[in-house]
């Protein structure tokens, strides 16, 4: 039991660095750019990748798009596997 905020607060940072790691990863913002559609944030919307998937024919487009709304989700897991391992981390350091 000693051993486990330790592991706990490894975790939540590790979990975090691999979220940070996917996000640089993620370059929907370039992909969508590079098919002369402008957006104006570099994390566009969902739904917005969404909708070009669904309207586009290129193939090797549609893959790009969905390989980034994969990385998306994948950040998102991470990032709530970082926060629940924080959040524990917390609730036993100030138990």
């Amino acid at each position: 039991m000693e051993s486990l905020p330790g592991f706990l607060a490894i975790s939540c940072f590790c979990f975090f660095l691999v979220a940070a790691i996917i996000t640089l990863i993620n370059n929907s913002a370039a992909i969508l750019l590079s098919h002369g559609i402008f957006v104006q944030s570099s994390y566009p919307a969902t739904s917005l990748l969404k909708r070009h998937i669904k309207s586009t024919s290129d193939i090797r487009f549609k893959k790009s798009l969905k390989k980034a709304l994969v990385l998306r989700k994948l950040h998102q897991l991470f990032i709530m596997f970082s926060l629940i391992s924080g959040v524990f981390l917390v609730i036993l350091t100030f138990k």
